[in-house]
């Protein structure tokens, strides 16, 4: 249980940190998905990665630091862009908007699903550490 504090307070700092340095490019709605799936994948990759560097009270904390990291920086590349407001848009624009919120649209389906799968992967690889 003292694995899942750490990743709690891992995953609770770099979300902020994160949170923080891209809070024009990520919409504020989608922070706590951010964050429930960087504390799972933080919880099951420190897990799972072998101990090394620096212990506290007999949890290694740099691989949940590491694993933080890297998801974090990972899911911060695949947020979607917040949209320009108040610029004058030309028929051209319009018909490439059109095109974009098509593709928008597949993209969130697909997201969805890997979202979705991911979350339950997650719950799936930190259940079974725990039961063997």
């Amino acid at each position: 249980m003292a694995e899942f504090f750490v990743a709690l307070i891992v995953a609770l700092l770099v979300s902020v940190l994160f949170g923080y340095a891209l809070r024009r490019r990520i919409p504020r709605k989608g922070f706590f998905w951010f964050f429930l799936i960087l504390l799972l994948a933080t919880w099951a990759g420190g897990m799972w990665i072998g101990p090394f560097g620096p212990s506290f009270r007999g949890i290694f904390w740099l691989p949940f630091v590491l694993v933080a990291v890297v998801v974090g920086a990972f899911l911060a590349a695949i947020a979607p862009r917040r949209a320009p407001t108040g610029r004058i848009e030309t028929l051209e624009m319009l018909e490439e908007i059109e095109q974009k919120r098509k593709l928008e649209k597949l993209t969130y389906i697909s997201f969805g699903v890997f979202f979705w799968v991911a979350l339950f992967a997650l719950i799936t690889v930190i259940i079974v550490r725990y039961a063997l």
